[in-house]
């Protein structure tokens, strides 16, 4: 349990913007935030018939990327893998959209790239550029004029000290601007409970860490609230075929709140590892 996990895995870019910060910023846009932390994915704004935000963030500047081998552009991640604990974890299929919260509106961000990684069934990553070859559970894809991507992974299995999660990394390109947000996305404890009584993540079952004590889950945010509230995934019956499906919606705003008095350290409110 808990192989390799690439230097800057575990690092977080950019800053989870708190309730209060949150909802101001969709009211300057005319978007409904329910409660301003576990925001419906499955509800449409009125205004632009995009879903509704999970997660709003302030990401940071960035350069160009230069890690991901271009055969790692891929929305299937178990496809090309012959690895056990990859072919018997349960079918997920993750959807993400990003939109970008600029001038007092927000739209779809097409193109921006996408990159998650996770562990396996066992709680095992793959290396960054294997020499076999098998890389597994890892890749990216770009954004559609619709802002969305769409991954086929499994469900994540757990390593020492860790929550099962799903780390992801945003980047878009926003005039001459590159935004980078990363951080990583989790589970209900209701869902993890049961897929743990499935085969095989049964046999990996006395995880030693759940929600409540995963100290990444558990970061504080300035206001007071819980991180992994606001980056929590809530499983459905995929429609299309085995497994389960979840949606996130990622609202990114314009890296100009680090001017704000509320981000003057763009770290402030990070969702840090």
């Amino acid at each position: 349990m808990g192989g390799l996990i690439m230097e800057g895995d575990e690092a977080t870019v950019g800053t989870i913007l708190s309730r209060s910060e949150a909802l101001s910023r969709a009211a300057e846009a005319g978007i409904l935030l329910y409660g301003g932390a576990a925001f419906s994915g499955l509800a449409r704004s009125a205004r632009s018939g995009r879903p509704l935000p999970h997660l709003v963030v302030c990401p940071e500047l960035s350069q160009p990327p230069a890690g991901t081998p271009p055969d790692l552009q891929r929305s299937n991640l178990i496809s090309a893998s012959n690895r056990l604990a990859v072919r018997t974890g349960l079918p997920l299929v993750l959807n993400l959209s990003v939109a970008l919260l600029s001038g007092g509106a927000h739209r779809a961000v097409e193109n921006a790239r996408v990159d998650i990684w996770q562990a396996d069934a066992a709680g095992d990553y793959s290396p960054e550029r294997p020499a076999s070859g098998d890389s597994w559970l890892r890749g990216y894809q770009l954004t559609d004029d619709c802002g969305d991507v769409r991954f086929l992974t499994i469900f994540p299995g757990w390593y020492a000290g860790r929550t099962p999660h799903i780390h992801f990394k945003v980047r878009a390109k926003v005039g001459e601007k590159l935004l980078e947000f990363t951080s990583q996305l989790f589970f209900s404890a209701h869902d993890i409970d049961y897929v743990y009584c499935r085969t095989p993540y049964r046999e990996f079952a006395s995880r030693d860490t759940d929600n409540d004590r995963d100290p990444i889950f558990n970061q504080h945010q300035s206001d007071g609230s819980v991180a992994g509230q606001y980056l929590t995934l809530h499983l459905a019956a995929n429609p299309a075929g085995a497994g389960y499906a979840a949606q996130f919606t990622i609202l990114l705003t314009e890296p100009s709140c680090a001017s704000d008095s509320g981000c003057s350290d763009p770290r402030r409110h990070a969702y840090v590892d």
